[in-house]
């Protein structure tokens, strides 16, 4: 059974019983309530969640995808290699999820 570790505005983080953290996007989005019109901004610089943008928490994923992916190549190998850790992520629709693992 998974166990909830953070519940966040955009997206929820659950720990796995295989170790693995894994992330769900949400579709809600940041912003304010335009005080003249009464409707939302949505603005990822606010702190409040506003409403829901359809298909968000899918894009979301797949920006934390590439960003990941990109830090795995540049950043993480040399890190990682003084550590003797590697990361690993796997991605489906809405979510991934990510382990540290010893080198062998």
């Amino acid at each position: 059974m998974k166990r909830m570790v953070i519940d966040g505005k955009t997206k929820r983080v659950f720990e796995r019983p295989d170790g693995h953290l894994e992330f769900h996007f949400k579709d809600d989005a940041t912003g304010c309530i335009d005080q003249a019109t009464g409707r939302a901004v949505f603005d990822s610089g606010y702190d409040s969640v506003v409403g829901q943008i359809p298909g968000k928490g899918r894009v979301s994923c797949q920006f934390s995808k590439y960003f990941f992916e990109l830090l795995k190549k540049t950043v993480f190998p040399p890190i990682m290699s003084k550590r003797s850790l590697k990361m690993s992520w796997s991605w489906s629709r809405h979510r991934f999820w990510a382990k540290k693992q010893k080198q062998t």
